[in-house]
């Protein structure tokens, strides 16, 4: 049941994943089934912050981490924590949600999870620059790059290229900003990526105008995946 939830929700049926969420948590509670209360309160988080809900997703995501704290599942905590920062960001509370990145990016090193450990550095860089920190969001997002590159993640690093051009545009760097633009043109490109590629089409057309440079994505964003 949860599993057809997930699939609602990533097919864009968030009302019909909570049914499916919410149904899955009573059967889980009535037979004291703590991992799969666990996954259903993440997954309502989830759901409600895919809505906009976000004060609801909290009260899911803060049950999910006394939950898997209690029972001492630590990968859970690190994405309860990761779930929590987010949807304060999304509320715009970034001082509220670096506090939970930080628990999350120490609990990732502790346990070895480098993914949760690239996360937590990627969403820390996205705070620090929502609050006007150009310098500590690019030392972040430099971080989280080299990260990527050593677990072989290239969609993250293609995201970390990207946000390094974002934040090197916005402090008036163009040279090296187009630079890691094409970084990341090239990467998306490589692993067809349709939503990043709309997103570095935007970004090229602030550019152009600047530069006079018409790079790839003028050749490829209309061809289809």
């Amino acid at each position: 049941m949860g599993n057809l939830g997930l699939l609602n929700l990533s097919s864009g049926n968030t009302d019909q994943a909570i049914k499916l969420f919410e149904q899955c948590l009573e059967i889980s509670e009535k037979v004291n089934d703590r991992q799969n209360i666990s996954n259903a309160l993440s997954n309502l988080g989830l759901a409600y912050a895919a809505l906009g809900l976000y004060q609801k997703a909290i009260h899911f995501h803060q049950q999910h981490l006394d939950l898997v704290q209690e029972i001492g599942y630590r990968e859970g905590e690190v994405n309860a924590l990761g779930n929590l920062g987010l949807a304060r960001s999304a509320l715009g509370d970034y001082q509220m949600a670096n506090g939970f990145y930080e628990k999350q990016l120490v609990l990732s090193r502790e346990i070895g999870d480098r993914r949760g450990e690239s996360a937590a550095i990627g969403n820390m860089g996205i705070a620090f620059k929502n609050l006007g920190d150009f310098e500590k969001a690019l030392d972040l997002y430099k971080l989280q790059l080299l990260l990527a590159r050593e677990i072989s993640e290239r969609q993250v690093e293609g995201d970390a290229l990207s946000n390094i051009g974002n934040v090197l545009l916005s402090t008036g760097r163009l040279s090296e900003a187009i630079s890691y633009h094409q970084s990341a043109t090239d990467i998306t490109e490589s692993l067809r990526i349709a939503g990043m590629k709309q997103f570095l089409f935007s970004t090229w057309r602030l550019l152009m105008p600047k530069t006079g440079i018409m790079p790839k994505p003028f050749l490829w964003v209309n061809r289809p995946w």
